[in-house]
């Protein structure tokens, strides 16, 4: 054989040999990235009809290091509230303002939710 065979054969033999300490992640990033792309296909279980209004005339403004409890009957939008400032979906008409980090916020959110069944 010639010498610069030997040396691509060596060589892409090394390549392969590093590269295959990386396949497990690989493989765990291709696995994350089907959950991912699974849920950006998902539509929304919530309602869609424009013409009900929800959250009508809503104004919240909690200063910073003020506490805000949101409490109320069951069906008054208080699920639907957190989930517009968790961002899980966008409103259709108005806007959701944040002005604090936005992860430094999220990890001070607390929801308590009961059943009085």
């Amino acid at each position: 054989m010639d010498i610069p065979v030997l040396f691509a054969i060596s060589f892409t033999a090394g390549t392969l040999g590093f590269a295959s300490a990386y396949f497990p992640e690989y493989a765990k990033a291709k696995f994350a990235a089907a959950i991912i792309f699974k849920m950006l296909k998902e539509e929304p279980k919530i309602d869609k009809r424009p013409e009900v209004g929800v959250l009508k005339g809503l104004d919240l403004h909690v200063d910073a290091g003020q506490t805000l409890a949101i409490v109320g009957p069951s069906g008054c939008g208080k699920s639907t509230v957190v989930s517009l400032l968790e961002r899980f979906y966008d409103p259709i008409d108005g806007t959701v303002v944040n002005c604090a980090a936005y992860l430094e916020w999220r990890v001070r959110v607390n929801i308590v939710s009961t059943s009085c069944d």
